[in-house]
């Protein structure tokens, strides 16, 4: 069978105006919302894209949930949150489509039980970076204990090129200092005969989002309390979870003036999020992960390990990239 193409969106292109990151939610063991999508600072969400919840698995089915979103500027919009495939989650469905351009606050609330409002800022938006990369290259480094098959998870990124897009990292500006809010997004290689050109995921967006700070050095390091890993199965993007994300890289210029990256990317990998990525990868990956895979990491200190440690690992290169 033919393994999905599975992305760590990597694009960074620092969005003005986006929230700190906020504070990590409930665990999924947890009687309340785990978790929104589109997650804090995210950019270019396409305008059909519906929001959803994650709620932690001691949340009835028929609980209660009140949802709104608030263009900036404008009224708030009820939404209806409905359950889906998914038991834990809720498909937030909006009565129109987003708007194009423009910055939504989401806010959501367990009426029943839970720890009162949550919310997040994303935008539809396209962040607009000065300069351009295409990663040569993800791939898994550690995964849960010592005999998860890493080389067989690693086909999942095989060929899968990331779009890297960095503001402000551009001659004779240098290299961006300070904090920053940084938005990450998959990339697509265009046909043969387009020069090496590539594009972004527009049907995507960049929906991985993280409080970053680069210094003078070119030293990146970032956070985020839950971000969403791409996967596409049968030309349908899904959307995995992933907790408590740390990454730290370098960015530098070379002589030609264009910059590089590396990167290494640490998350927590829970139960349900691998549960969704073998249902969405089909049954070799299923097995492969139900067999092998061992958690290593309590998120709700039980004692007993409910989700799995994972470290990834980027290069990047210069690349042609079309305009959105």
């Amino acid at each position: 069978m033919a393994l999905p193409r599975l992305i760590l969106p990597l694009a960074l292109a620092a969005v003005a105006g986006c929230a700190e990151v906020p504070e990590h939610l409930l665990g999924d063991q947890a009687d309340g919302i785990v978790a929104l999508y589109p997650a804090d600072g995210a950019a270019g969400i396409p305008p059909g894209q519906p929001p959803f919840l994650e709620m932690g698995w001691a949340v009835d089915d028929g609980a209660p949930v009140e949802a709104r979103l608030i263009p900036d500027g404008g009224a708030a919009v009820e939404l209806t949150c409905g359950p889906s495939e998914d038991r834990a989650r809720r498909v937030c469905a909006p009565p129109a489509a987003l708007t194009p351009d423009t910055t939504y606050t989401l806010q959501a609330e367990l009426l029943e039980g839970g720890t009162g409002p949550v919310s997040t800022r994303f935008t539809t938006a396209t962040p607009q970076g000065a300069s351009f990369e295409v990663g040569t290259g993800l791939r898994v480094e550690l995964l849960g204990g010592e005999h998860t098959p890493v080389a067989l998870l690693n086909l999942l990124f095989d060929g899968s090129p990331i779009l890297m897009v960095s503001r402000a990292l551009h001659p004779p500006i240098g290299l961006p200092t300070g904090e920053r809010s940084w938005v990450w997004g998959p990339g697509v290689a265009l046909p043969p005969g387009a020069d090496g050109t590539h594009a972004i995921e527009t049907g995507v967006g960049f929906p991985f989002a993280a409080h970053a700070a680069v210094d003078a050095d070119g030293t990146i390091t970032g956070e985020a309390a839950h971000a969403f890993l791409q996967v596409e199965v049968a030309d349908i993007w899904h959307q995995v979870r992933i907790d408590d994300v740390t990454f730290e890289g370098t960015l530098s210029t070379g002589e030609d003036g264009v910059p590089a990256c590396t990167l290494m990317l640490a998350a927590v990998l829970p139960r349900i999020s691998i549960e969704r990525l073998g249902e969405r990868a089909g049954d070799e990956v299923a097995s492969i992960l139900e067999s092998q895979l061992v958690l290593d990491v309590d998120t709700d200190g039980d004692g007993n390990n409910d989700a799995a440690f994972l470290l990834l690992s980027s290069t990047s290169a210069p690349a042609t990239i079309q305009a959105p």
